[in-house]
């Protein structure tokens, strides 16, 4: 018996290991970033795996392949914006019932120096003061860098690169100081342009615009010229006069030199003004000597235009006025004025009680004072004392009501030599005495009033006069008046209203009124007033009747309706009658006589637009305000029949739906009749049906509603045409026609039609984007919308998306084209749903079966990574025994894509190899110490044909001495985690040792791990500096230019001595460069020279060393070196000279002119020169073991272009002449490194070689006319830009 047993899917599937890694932001989509690891303890499809990545995949920027877990970048990767990712990768088995493991890695995203500094503001401007000492901070600039350390804003330097004008402003860090003195003057203004630069391994950098205004500055106070002065003024002076003239100056320029001047203190009552512009002191007041202030003190103060009370600058002086005395006083009366009164009737010789009395302040006869009556007035009934001052009566003519006031001038005069004199002003009143009547002017007044006034209201007012004054009440009247209607005002003698007036019934009044002064004794007076009343506008007009009319509206203009009677029980204009239409004549259709009030038809009527009228008859009076009153006269219009029934449009447009019942409702036609009953109303029919079966529709006869009567199908009929008519019942009866349109609307009621069920189709994978890859042909039985058709790709499905991501679909042209490429490695056949959904509503949609097979073509050379590379290794190398990886990519798929590498020239077969496969250039033997071991490489890939990559790759290992050249520093950290560090490592690194060497650059030899927490890192440095180094540095690197000469060359390897003081200290104490929070993570423990201990052990290998050093100064070995160096001389001038001649009997053979450019007829146009000859190239000695000289060519430039030719690979040939140049126009064969670089657009072939007159390798790289030097590198400029 035989028992199977069958596999149940009971292991899920194991992830071996952890998978965290780094790689740079700029790594191309598609590179390889991890592939995961997975196994299956089931078989067949239970151990059938599949990768996915289940989440923190953002953006799709990872893809992974599901077969065999190689996780690739799917987007261009911004580290700016995700610098971490954490993938979820799920593992499923394939069985029934999947079984899966997921494991989370890490990728981390290294930063690429890709961004530019941003300046924040772009530009800004910024103002000082030209007084700004030296070294002052202008302003700080702020800018920003997004990248990472000194690539980002850490590592920003600012420079200023333009406007910076004697170079007034410097950089210090971030901050732009005063770095000379500025001047207002000389300069206001300055436009810096700041660049800032990060230092990145490509310098990355913006510009910003700074302006910088000069602010001019108040340096100098005002200096008085002419300042404290001793003044001596006249007390006469007069005002306005200028006493003195202050004068300042300022040494500053602009407002800051213009002064203004004022009094500070001492001014006492403001006596004097100053001009503030001029500095003049002017007398503002008169000055008196007997009154003080006799002198004055006066400070005064000068000052420029500054800023604010901060910035101006001020300055004192002093002025004293002393005043001169003179006779300047007059007398003065004890009084302006006096006033005297006397009654009219005092006699001749009556004395007033008071003198008129003035003194004068002076003494003497300037004090002795004369009095005098000045007067104009004719003869003066008064005298005065010319001792005393006392006044008199002179005459008994003194009168009241005749003069009433005297009024002179009395004058005092000294008796000064020169005399002064004042004058008083002296009043005498006349009292008066009651001797006159009152007496009414005029005696007899006419006035009027309206009838209409209140009660109260004012007539008119009498005035009488009395001659007398108001002494004793003389003058002081009193009215009085007896009236029945009337009353007045004893005061003012205003007549008023006592009660109301009626002109109807008394027209007119006579009053007599009379003014009694108050005097002693009582005197009186009378007078007449005659009162007319006026007529008032009080009554309204008053209308008779009711109005009322009918009248057809087919009446004659003029018509006559009715008239409108109306009265007024006013007079004149206030009983004149006006009549008018106010309101209700709609469209003028009536009017009325003014005068008479007759109203009659103006224009036709129409019932049907206004059936009845409300005219408003207003009717006004002539008065003011004018008084008016209105009636409402009604005019009924009568139907006549004369309007045809109207159809609200001449033409209808409907529209119903296919499929609707019997007896739908579609529309209705409207139709109006502006007539009145029986005229007013018709009946609606159908005429004739010009298109469409008339049982299909009807219409109801007085509604006008239109519904379906029988099954309606847009397919059969789409539209139909119909007369309708209407009639009116009138007599006559008149009729209308109109157009009736019923459109059937379509019922998307039919799917898309595709022409086929399913499409097959193939497309190669090098069709260009857009490229049509197949046409469909689908059609839709409805119309408009519901036969618009969008086609999709139904992505609903895996493949569905699939195919949308490579495939889009134009649905005007009914058409799938390429919207990707297509990788073959990806995808190589998709089968997908094409769905095509018409617009209708709802939608219909149907659907085809599209299947495109992707068929790969070798149309892709393999490509390599870098073209270029140029390494470090050390001759005894256990600790890195893969020296260089070649790569190169293809764009194929499948076998097309499969890469493998071989090298083109391999002198040294015995130290290195080539794993075809993984292209990793390995050690199989010790190198020599100082060499440098150059290889090319190429790479094919596996199609049919194969195809070559165009351009090889160079690679150059130069060998050192590890125990000179590394330093090792020791971690305690684990060897991975360093690893996963490792580009941050040796960034900072770098940072450390271009402190003092600026182009040096930290490399890793290789990592030790010695436990699993530590580790350690054997570092050297290399540096392009042309600084002098020492004998030992040019021996670290085998330099043998630099030994000679003294220099290094243009790359050198750094000793470990001049490292090792650039992080630890001679106590081997770490020095700040490598200590603080960007190297705590390293856990530095120490940092020593490397030491091959597999060599050298302690001090038995110091003392070993010493012997040996000792032993090559004895006879012995100077002998043994002497002779050794002769033998190898001999040996190396005759291998050298047979490889020549053997070469210059190929080069005849071979080489013939090209009949393309005849100018190339011998080998004279190719110049290999020695070093010597060659600018730049450091001389060196022939047959020096230790120094071979470089491979150097002199490409000489040509006069003329040439024919471009092709190169192809003779398969026949050597090695060395596989690649050779067919011209288009001949068969003839000429060698490839012969050096004709008049063909700059030929396709590049592999590097050919020759060698030299010392049996040294010759590299004739393709060339654009430079110096091409593989070990001084100047500039190697090739068509694939392989080194600068």
């Amino acid at each position: 018996m035989i028992i199977l047993l069958e596999d149940a899917n009971d292991n899920a599937p194991v992830i071996s290991g952890t998978y965290d890694t780094a790689i740079a932001e700029d790594l191309a989509v598609g590179n390889i970033v991890l592939i995961i690891t997975a196994t299956d303890r089931d078989i067949e499809e239970n151990a059938e795996l599949v990768f996915a990545i289940s989440s923190g995949n953002n953006n799709s920027d990872f893809k992974i392949d599901s077969s065999n877990g190689i996780i690739r970048t799917g987007n261009n990767l911004d580290r700016e914006t995700i610098s971490l990712y954490f993938l979820v990768i799920t593992v499923s088995d394939s069985g029934t019932t999947r079984l899966s493991v997921t494991v989370t890695t890490t990728v981390t995203i290294l930063d690429v120096n890709d961004n530019n500094p941003v300046f924040s503001p772009a530009a800004c401007s910024v103002s000082i003061l030209e007084s700004v000492e030296r070294g002052s901070t202008v302003i700080q600039v702020n800018a920003t860098d997004k990248d990472e350390e000194m690539s980002g804003t850490q590592g920003l330097q600012f420079s200023i690169i333009n406007g910076n004008t004697n170079s007034v402003f410097t950089m210090a860090n971030d901050s732009i100081v005063l770095a000379s003195d500025i001047d207002y003057v000389e300069k206001s203004h300055f436009l810096l342009k700041i660049k800032a630069s990060d230092q990145g391994s490509t310098t990355l950098c913006s510009f910003s615009y700074l302006a910088v205004n000069v602010l001019l500055v108040n340096e100098y106070s005002p200096n008085f010229i002419n300042g404290k002065q001793i003044l001596a003024v006249s007390e006469d002076t007069p005002v306005g006069s200028t006493v003195f003239v202050i004068n300042a100056s300022d040494k500053d320029t602009g407002q800051y030199g213009i002064l203004k001047y004022s009094i500070i203190s001492g001014n006492t009552d403001n006596v004097l003004t100053i001009d503030e512009d001029t500095g003049a002191l002017t007398l503002s007041s008169p000055l008196d000597f007997d009154t003080s202030p006799r002198s004055y003190n006066i400070t005064i103060q000068v000052q420029d235009l500054g800023d604010d009370i901060n910035s101006t600058n001020v300055n004192y002086t002093w002025i004293v006025m002393d005043l001169i005395d003179v006779n300047d006083n007059t007398p003065v009366f004890s009084n302006n004025e006096y006033i005297f009164f006397v009654y009219e009737n005092e006699t001749a010789g009556y004395t007033f009680a008071t003198n008129v009395t003035a003194t004068d302040a002076d003494s003497g006869l300037n004090q002795q004072l004369t009095y005098s009556v000045l007067s104009t007035d004719g003869t003066l009934p008064f005298e005065i004392d010319h001792s005393t001052g006392a006044i008199s009566v002179s005459m008994a003519s003194l009168d009241y009501e005749s003069k009433r006031l005297y009024s002179f001038r009395i004058k005092a005069s000294d008796n000064g030599t020169i005399p002064l004199s004042s004058m008083c002003q002296m009043t005498i009143r006349i009292n008066d005495i009651n001797d006159n009547p009152p007496s009414f002017k005029p005696s007899d007044i006419i006035g009027s009033i309206s009838e209409a006034v209140p009660i109260g209201t004012s007539v008119t007012r009498v005035f009488a006069m009395d001659a007398d004054s108001s002494f004793n009440n003389n003058n002081i009247l009193v009215y009085f008046l007896e009236s029945e209607y009337f009353m007045m005002d004893s005061d003012t003698g205003l007549i008023s209203t006592r009660t109301n007036l009626n002109r109807e019934s008394k027209p007119s009044h006579i009053l007599t009124v009379i003014a009694i002064d108050q005097g002693s004794p009582h005197l009186t007076g009378t007078a007449t007033v005659t009162v007319i009343v006026n007529d008032e506008n009080d009554n309204d007009p008053v209308i008779m009747g009711n109005y009322h009319a009918s009248v057809r509206e087919d009446s004659a203009i003029s018509t006559e309706i009715f008239t409108i009677n109306a009265t007024d029980l006013d007079a004149f204009a206030n009983g004149h009658l006006t009549y008018s239409i106010a309101s209700g004549n709609l469209n003028d259709c009536f009017k009325i006589d003014s005068t008479t009030g007759l109203i009659q038809i103006k224009r036709d009527l129409d019932r049907e637009t206004v059936d009845k009228y409300l005219l408003v008859v207003q009717v006004k009076d002539g008065g003011l305000p004018v008084r008016s009153s209105t009636i409402t006269a009604t005019v009924t219009v009568l139907d006549v029949n004369d309007n045809v029934p109207s159809f609200s449009s001449t033409s209808f447009s409907f529209s119903v739906f296919e499929n609707v019942p019997i007896h739908s409702t579609v529309n209705k036609v409207l139709v109006t009749d502006s007539d009145l009953g029986t005229n007013g109303a018709f009946s609606i029919s159908t005429v004739i049906f010009w298109s469409g079966n008339a049982s299909n529709f009807v219409i109801d006869l007085l509604s006008g509603v239109v519904t379906t009567s029988g099954a309606i199908d847009r397919e059969t009929m789409s539209s139909y045409n119909i007369l309708v008519r209407v009639v009116d019942k009138g007599i006559p009866t008149l009729s209308a026609y109109a157009n009736l349109t019923i459109s059937v609307a379509d019922m998307n009621d039919h799917a898309p039609v595709f022409a086929s069920n399913s499409y097959s189709v193939s497309a190669l994978d090098n069709l260009d984007i857009g490229t049509s890859v197949l046409s469909v042909l689908v059609t839709d039985a409805d119309s408009e919308a519901n036969s618009q058709i969008t086609l999709m790709i139904d992505n609903l499905t895996t493949m569905g998306l699939l195919a949308c991501q490579y495939f889009g679909v134009n649905s005007s042209t009914s058409t799938i084209f390429l919207k990707q490429h297509i990788q073959t490695d990806v995808i190589t056949s998709v089968t997908f749903s094409l769905i095509a959904t018409d617009a209708g509503t709802p939608p219909l949609s149907s659907s085809a079966t599209v299947t495109i097979n992707i068929s790969d073509v070798n149309d892709n050379h393999p490509v390599f990574v870098s073209t270029s590379i140029v390494s470090e290794i050390a001759y005894s190398d256990d600790c890195q025994l893969t020296v260089a990886t070649v790569s190169a990519t293809d764009a194929d798929s499948g076998v097309n894509a499969s890469v493998e590498y071989y090298f083109i020239q391999n002198n040294y077969s015995n130290l290195f190899s080539l794993d075809s496969l993984t292209g990793e250039i390995k050690m199989s033997d010790i190198p020599q110490i100082g060499n440098v071991y150059i290889f090319v490489v190429g790479a094919r890939d596996r199609g049919i044909p194969s195809l070559h990559a165009i351009i090889p790759a160079s690679v150059e290992l130069e060998t050192f001495d590890p125990n000179i050249s590394v330093i090792s520093l020791y971690m305690g950290i684990s060897k991975a985690y360093f690893e996963s560090k490792e580009s941050q490592f040796l960034s900072q690194l770098t940072i450390v040792f271009r402190t003092k060497y600026l182009t040096a650059v930290a490399k890793k030899w290789c990592v030790q791990e010695l436990s699993r927490n530590s580790c350690v890192a054997h570092i050297y440095a290399v540096t392009t500096d042309n600084t002098t180094t020492n004998t030992s540095s040019a021996k670290a690197t085998g330099d043998r230019s630099g030994v000679m000469s003294g220099t290094k060359t243009v790359k050198g390897l750094l000793t470990a001595q001049e490292l090792l003081p650039l992080l630890a200290d001679s106590d081997g104490k770490l020095t700040q460069g490598i200590l603080g929070s960007g190297w705590n993570i390293f856990k530095i423990m120490s940092v020593v020279q490397y030491i091959d201990t597999a060599n050298v052990s302690g001090d038995q290998g110091k003392t070993e060393k010493s012997d040996s050093s000792k032993w090559i100064e004895t006879t012995n070995g100077v002998v043994t070196v002497v002779v050794g160096s002769v033998v190898g001389v001999v040996i190396v001038v005759s291998v050298g000279a047979t490889i020549r001649h053997v070469r210059a009997v190929r080069f005849k053979r071979s080489f013939r002119p090209s009949p393309l450019n005849p100018a190339l007829k011998s080998r004279a146009q190719i110049t290999v020169k020695p070093q010597t000859e060659i600018s730049g190239v450091p001389e060196v000695k022939e047959f020096d073991k230790s120094h071979r000289p470089p491979a150097v060519i002199y490409l000489r430039l040509p006069s003329v272009q040439a024919t471009p030719p092709v190169w192809r690979m003779d398969q026949s040939a050597s090695l060395w002449d596989k690649y050779v140049k067919s011209d288009l126009r001949s068969d003839e064969r000429s060698p490839t490194y012969r050096g004709e670089t008049t063909f700059p657009d030929v396709e590049t072939p592999p590097l050919p070689f020759q060698t030299n007159n010392f049996g040294n390798v010759v590299s004739n790289r393709q060339s654009d006319g430079r110096i091409v030097h593989t070990r001084n590198v100047m500039q190697h400029q090739t068509h694939a830009n392989e080194r600068k």
